[in-house]
């Protein structure tokens, strides 16, 4: 899906969503300039103005992409990062000279090409069990949710197909479509293909299956048949005034505590459920999901020449 400029309904939707990242990344530099101020200049007892009008600084920005670019969440972390480091350079540097100029480069190096360092160090964070949890209110029926919602053998949703339940209860699951932001970039027809006969992202196992609550087991299989254990899902589903309430839970033994820390800033379990609760009423969704996965440096990246570009293609 390429670039698109949203609704103003689509900028509420992921300031809402995304408002723990907001603010968790526009009051770093914030606190960096409090640490700087309270260890070299004595506390005055004068009002912090100049604190809060920087923390709005700071928060447009950050703002901006947010809602331009809503699921390039490493890159909006570091856009505070690079601020956080411009508050700690400028004292070192005066003026519009050389050093002004290799400091502003080294900013945008650090804006497009950081985002793969910080993900890197995500993932090599030390595990943990992580329990996530999230709700949504559909107006749909009992029966539409409780077959919607939770993965069930021989079903296409809006994200993932399964095939047939196999006599151990197991069933594969896979993606309905695929897609790479760089995709323009090799002259593809479209920017998103689908894939004839993907293979399973994952496999599935219903293990308690009752009226009001389903839970799932989802893991990995090898050729051999050797099973790793991914997640437990457990959905639950209550009758209430308006329709079903849907309660989710997902439970891992061990995360990695920085992309824990991902998934609960970007709201990650109640993105999915709009996601799932608006296809499943036919309405079209704002969630982030559906939304481009274009970041800052893939836009970058498309208007340079096809040659150029093609030298930032991740795989």
């Amino acid at each position: 899906m390429p670039f698109d400029w949203p609704e103003l309904d689509e900028v509420a939707y992921r300031l809402l969503r995304l408002w723990r990242l907001i603010l968790a990344v526009s009051l770093l530099p914030v606190v960096l300039l409090v640490a700087i101020q309270l260890a070299y200049w004595p506390f005055t007892g004068q009002p912090p103005a100049h604190f809060i009008a920087f923390w709005v600084l700071c928060l447009l920005p950050v703002g901006v992409h947010v809602v331009l670019f809503p699921n390039a969440h490493a890159e909006t972390a570091m856009i505070g990062i690079s601020i956080s480091i411009l508050v700690l350079l400028e004292p070192l540097v005066s003026g519009f000279g050389v050093l002004r100029i290799l400091e502003l480069i080294a900013l945008v190096v650090i804006v497009l090409f950081g985002q793969f360092l910080l993900m890197m160090i995500q993932a090599k964070t030390k595990l943990r069990p992580m329990i996530v949890k999230a709700s949504v209110l559909t107006d749909s029926d009992m029966a539409a949710a409780r077959q919607f919602f939770p993965f069930r053998p021989n079903q296409t949703g809006p994200k993932y197909a399964s095939g047939p339940m196999g006599s151990d209860g197991v069933f594969a699951v896979t993606e309905v479509e695929e897609y790479n932001p760089f995709d323009r970039l090799n002259d593809a027809p479209t920017a998103t293909t689908e894939v004839d006969q993907p293979a399973p992202v994952f496999w599935a196992k219903i293990v308690r299956d009752e009226p009001y609550e389903q839970e799932t087991h989802i893991f990995t299989r090898d050729d051999a048949g050797a099973t790793e254990l991914l997640a437990q899902q457990t959905h639950r589903f209550v009758s209430v005034k308006d329709g079903v309430r849907v309660r989710e839970m997902e439970t891992v033994d061990s995360y990695p505590i920085g992309l824990w820390l991902g998934l609960w800033l970007t709201d990650f379990q109640k993105d999915g459920l709009v996601f799932m609760r608006d296809n499943l009423e036919g309405r079209s969704t704002m969630a982030l999901r559906s939304a481009h996965e274009q970041s800052l440096l893939t836009c970058v990246a498309g208007m340079m020449p096809a040659s150029i570009a093609r030298e930032f293609e991740v795989s």
